[in-house]
């Protein structure tokens, strides 16, 4: 698991580390493969809710109730390190406000002259690198092993994914390896390392 510290400035959105939307993961479960399970992590609970259909999209978002009673949507996420990663401070939080929906129309040009800029990316494969992860929704085929950027299995290794996309390659392997304490069943993750 990770913490992004989505808003601006490296900080927890609203200030409020509850408010952290840490991870998402969808894979199929290791005791049935009939079953995929989607956990939606968050500062400091997590909740495994079924998702039944063989492709989906999922993303997740994070609330804080007003004082007038409305809700205020304070983190959000699909993809795994999208909004920490890209988008500059002054951008994070509108960001973490907005619907996937949206991102396509918000996102798509801005982000292309991010990775032109940072990765070296033609202007062409630039476009096509940003529509990887517009909308940011986290997609899953049940059909296909899960493996980000298809659905997200909690070994993988995102924030390798994560910087080889925004460098165009440039940025190597962290060579960090993945939790070897895993469970077959919920919670899956094993007990926190020191």
């Amino acid at each position: 698991m990770s913490n992004h510290f989505s808003a601006d400035n490296l900080k927890f959105p609203g200030d409020d580390r509850r408010l952290d939307l840490t991870d998402v993961f969808a894979f199929t479960a290791p005791h049935d493969p009939d079953t995929t399970v989607l956990i939606i992590d968050s500062n400091p609970t997590s909740a495994p809710p079924p998702i039944p259909a063989p492709v989906t999209g999922v993303w997740a978002s994070i609330s804080r109730r007003r004082s007038d009673g409305t809700l205020e949507q304070l983190d959000r996420g699909g993809n795994p390190t999208i909004n920490p990663v890209i988008n500059p401070d002054g951008e994070k939080n509108l960001f973490n406000s907005r619907q996937p929906a949206d991102d396509v129309a918000n996102y798509l040009q801005p982000w292309t002259e991010i990775l032109k800029n940072a990765g070296g990316y033609s202007p062409d494969q630039a476009r096509a690198a940003a529509l990887q992860v517009l909308p940011d929704i986290l997609r899953y085929d049940r059909t296909v092993p899960a493996a980000y950027p298809n659905g997200r299995g909690l070994t993988d290794a995102v924030y390798n994914v994560r910087y080889a996309w925004l460098s165009n390659g440039k940025i190597p392997p962290s060579g960090l390896k993945p939790h070897d304490d895993l469970l077959d069943r919920f919670p899956y993750l094993g007990p926190p390392h020191p």
